[in-house]
C-alpha cells in the first residue's frame, strides 16, 4: 500500500512523466505555435518581475523564484499550464488509447499502461517553427533545465556530471521505472533549458554554441529588474526535441515490439524518419552528442539498472 501511494505521489508531482506520440496524425496540418508560445513567455516574464520588484533591491533569489513560480512544470507553473490547456495553443494531440503506446499495460508501464488509462497524460505535439515536439519538453526545458543550471552554473558541478545526473532522471524513476520510455528528447530540451536559465541573468558563458549570443534577458537598474530584450522560444529549440527523430529507448523488449507493430500502421514505420536531420544535431550538440542524441534509433536500454 505504502508502494501505492509513492507511485499516486510521483505522477502527481512530475507530471512530465507522460510521454508523446511524435508519429500519429504527422502529416496532418498543425499550425506554428512559436508567436503565441513567445508571447505567453514574455508575459509570463513580466508577471515574475514584477512580483520580484514588489520589495526592491534587485533580489536575484527571489527573481528566480518567482520566475520558477511561471516557469517549471504542469503541475506547478502556469506557462506549461497554458501550453496544455490554452485554445490559443495549436496542438495535435493523441490519446494514449490511440497512441504508438495504446499497447502498454500497467505491468510494464505504471503510467502509461496504468495511471494513464485512468488518466490519459500524453502530452500534445506544438510546432515550434519546423520542429513538431511535445508539449511536456516545456516543462524539461523550464524545471529540468532549472536543475542543471544551479548544478553547472552556481554549484560549479562539471557539465558531464551534470548531464549524467539527466541521463540518470531517464534511466531510473522518471523514465525507464515509471513508464517504459527513456526520452533523449527530453534530456536535449534539459540541456537547452540549462542555458536559458543562464541568459535570463547571464551568469555565465555558453556550453553549447548559439547562432548569436541571447541574454540577459533581465537587467537590474536603479535597484529594480527590468526586462532588457524578449525572450524568443525558437532560438532554443531544435530536432533534437522530436522523438520521431531523435528516438526513445525502451525499458524491454516486449515494448520496443509493441511501439514497432503500431508504427507499422502509420506512414513513418520507423525511427528515425530522418537520419539527415538526426546527423546535423551533432553540429548543435559537438561532443555532448552521445550525452543527448540517440544516433541508433529505436531500441532497447542496456547496461546495469540504477
Amino acid at each position: 500500500m505504502k508502494f501505492y501511494y509513492l507511485i499516486i505521489f510521483l505522477f502527481s508531482f512530475h507530471s512530465h512523466a507522460a510521454e508523446v506520440d511524435n508519429f500519429t496524425d504527422r502529416d496532418a496540418p498543425l499550425a506554428d505555435a512559436t508567436d503565441v508560445l513567445n508571447q505567453a513567455a514574455n508575459d509570463f516574464l513580466d508577471q515574475a518581475i514584477v512580483s520580484a520588484n514588489k520589495r526592491g533591491s534587485c533580489d536575484k533569489p527571489r527573481l528566480y523564484r518567482a520566475i520558477k513560480v511561471r516557469f517549471r512544470d504542469r503541475i506547478e507553473d502556469k506557462f506549461s499550464h497554458f501550453v496544455h490547456t490554452s485554445k490559443l495553443v495549436p496542438k495535435r494531440t493523441t490519446k494514449i488509447k490511440d497512441s504508438i503506446y495504446a499497447d502498454f499495460t500497467a505491468m510494464n508501464s505504471v503510467i502509461m499502461g496504468g495511471l494513464g488509462m485512468i488518466y490519459d497524460s500524453n502530452a500534445p505535439v506544438v510546432k515550434i517553427h519546423d520542429v513538431q515536439m511535445g508539449g511536456d519538453k516545456f516543462e524539461h526545458f523550464f524545471g529540468m533545465g532549472h536543475f542543471y543550471f544551479k548544478r553547472y552554473y552556481l554549484r560549479n558541478q562539471s557539465i558531464e556530471k551534470v548531464l549524467d545526473f539527466g541521463m540518470g532522471t531517464e534511466t531510473g524513476i522518471l523514465g525507464r521505472y515509471m513508464t517504459g520510455v527513456i526520452s533523449f528528447a527530453d534530456l536535449a530540451a534539459n540541456f537547452k533549458g540549462m542555458h536559458f536559465w543562464n541568459h535570463l541573468l547571464r551568469e555565465g558563458d555558453d556550453v553549447l554554441p548559439f547562432e548569436k549570443k541571447l541574454g540577459p534577458y533581465i537587467r537590474c537598474e536603479q535597484g529594480h529588474w527590468k526586462r532588457a530584450q524578449d525572450v524568443d522560444l525558437s532560438l532554443y529549440v531544435d530536432n533534437a526535441w522530436d522523438e520521431s527523430i531523435n528516438c526513445v529507448l525502451f525499458s524491454g523488449q516486449e515494448l520496443l515490439e509493441k511501439v514497432q507493430s503500431r508504427l507499422l500502421r502509420l506512414p513513418q514505420q520507423s525511427c528515425p524518419i530522418s537520419t539527415d536531420a538526426l546527423n546535423q544535431l551533432t553540429k548543435i550538440y559537438g561532443p555532448y552528442s552521445s550525452k543527448v542524441l540517440n544516433q541508433k534509433g529505436h531500441g532497447v536500454l542496456t547496461g546495469p539498472k540504477n
